[in-house]
């Protein structure tokens, strides 16, 4: 008789400790699997941020080129200007010294 209670004792704990560990270890490859899910969510989540700021940062950086490029084109409208004008200078001058030496 208490060998048959010493038994159902043991037999009632091991089930109770197998339970247990089965529980734990699929609670394990659950919350596992959750966590690698979610922390997929939010890599891509945080990727499409990134993209975002990236998107902006490459239409600031259009808009910025467009402008320096309008400089660029009015400064080389400016040099050919001051080129024409350098040489309409020296023929001035030149014509200028032609007459010196002529009334020499």
């Amino acid at each position: 008789m208490i060998y048959y209670v010493v038994t159902k004792m043991i037999d009632e704990n091991l089930i109770t400790f197998i339970s247990s560990t089965v529980t734990g270890v699929v609670s394990y490859i659950i919350g596992n699997k959750r966590a690698k899910k979610e922390l997929e969510n939010q890599t891509l989540v945080n990727m499409e941020k990134s993209i975002e700021i990236y998107n902006t940062i490459i239409e600031d950086l259009k808009g910025e080129i467009e402008s320096l490029l309008k400089k660029v084109d009015e400064l080389e409208k400016k040099i050919d200007n001051l080129k024409k004008e350098n040489d309409e200078l020296k023929d001035m001058l030149a014509r200028h010294d032609a007459r010196l030496k002529d009334n020499k």
